[in-house]
């Protein structure tokens, strides 16, 4: 065998493996059907931010549609009080539990748990482990691209400065990877610093680091990009807070919501788009991937299947900005493109009453 053979060879075994280490099956069986009366628990941490309030209300009206029982539990920030509502759902032999922004990681032995007593075990934009059948969320590297060629389009040939607010959590950080790549590689663009936010203070941090900034580069900086909106909008204040105004420089985020909205729709805020997300359309998917799973017998990763072998599953969002940012009391599925306005109630979207911007 030449040179050039051996080489083509380890190639294939090497792009074999890696795909092999990406493409896990799950290792236990498929999870019961559902019982005749099915209780659907969804396990997150807090009511306060707005995205839960979208998952809750349409996991409810996605429940009452099918004719399950919706059970709702917030456990908290804390591992220890999440750990304790595993048990008690697993105890209570709820036929599915789906997991929103809770500490999976610590949360390995109860999910095995569940799993071996025949329990589906789901994520809402979260993470994937060892037991949880699927993860819909947001593609986050395509998020933060759109926001990055929003970005390079609104500065022009002229360029600009750009600070990145991020934090380590891998949701978030990879919008930041994907778009200053793309940022750095366009002329007269220049990446000034990046900061990680902690989780436990990020509203203020990003205050904090936004005001040292503007200590350090003053009108050197044109963008912010913020990892998420919260990020973003405690930076333009910090702007706003230093007499600077939103001539001299934006700020951008991902996730979308009212007060988002509020801000892009005001001229004088330099917060001026979100990379919205959809939220209830991850709801919607990951209780048709229920339905599949555990009413229709479909088992997960094979052929037929919501599922790849990744367990994840993709929804992209919608950039919003100024020229696109939808009036008060609109509807919330009129941002995506999932939307067809002259659909009719067999429409998911228009099961129940819709969350409103």
């Amino acid at each position: 065998m030449n040179l050039k053979k051996v080489l083509i060879t380890l190639m294939a075994l090497v792009l074999v493996s890696g795909l092999g280490a990406f493409a896990v099956d799950d290792e236990f069986s498929v999870p019961n059907k559902l019982s005749e009366n099915p209780v659907v628990a969804l396990v997150g941490h807090s009511m306060s931010s707005e995205s839960v309030q979208r998952d809750v209300k349409q996991f409810e009206i996605e429940c009452e549609h099918r004719g399950w029982t919706p059970r709702v539990e917030m456990a908290g920030g804390e591992l220890g009080p999440q750990h304790d509502i595993m048990e008690t759902l697993i105890n209570a032999g709820v036929d599915a539990i789906v997991l929103m922004y809770v500490h999976v990681q610590g949360l390995q032995d109860v999910i095995a748990q569940a799993r071996k007593q025949g329990i589906g075990v789901y994520c809402l934009d979260t993470e994937t482990m060892p037991g949880i059948i699927t993860n819909v969320t947001m593609p986050g590297g395509i998020a933060g691209a759109e926001v990055a060629y929003y970005g390079l389009n609104r500065l022009g040939s002229s360029g600009g400065g750009v600070v990145y607010l991020s934090c380590k959590w891998h949701i978030v950080r990879r919008r930041a990877y994907a778009a200053q790549p793309i940022i750095d590689d366009f002329p007269n663009m220049e990446s000034l610093a990046t900061e990680w936010v902690s989780m436990e203070d990020y509203s203020g941090d990003s205050y904090n680091f936004m005001n040292n900034w503007l200590t350090r580069f003053g009108n050197d900086i044109d963008w912010v990009f913020g990892g998420w909106d919260t990020l973003g909008m405690f930076a333009a204040k910090a702007i706003l807070d230093r007499g600077y105004t939103a001539e001299d420089m934006f700020c951008t985020g991902v996730d979308g919501g009212a007060e988002a909205f509020r801000q892009i729709r005001d001229h004088d805020n330099p917060f001026v788009a979100s990379y919205a997300q959809p939220f209830e359309l991850y709801t919607h998917t990951v209780m048709e991937v229920i339905q599949e799973i555990q009413g229709e017998g479909i088992a997960p990763y094979t052929t037929g299947s919501m599922v790849p072998a990744s367990k994840v599953v993709y929804c992209p969002g919608a950039l919003v900005t100024e020229e696109n940012c939808p009036p008060p009391g609109a509807s919330v599925h009129s941002l995506f493109n999932y939307y067809n306005p002259d659909a009719g109630d067999e429409a998911w979207y228009n099961w129940g009453e819709a969350y409103t911007i």
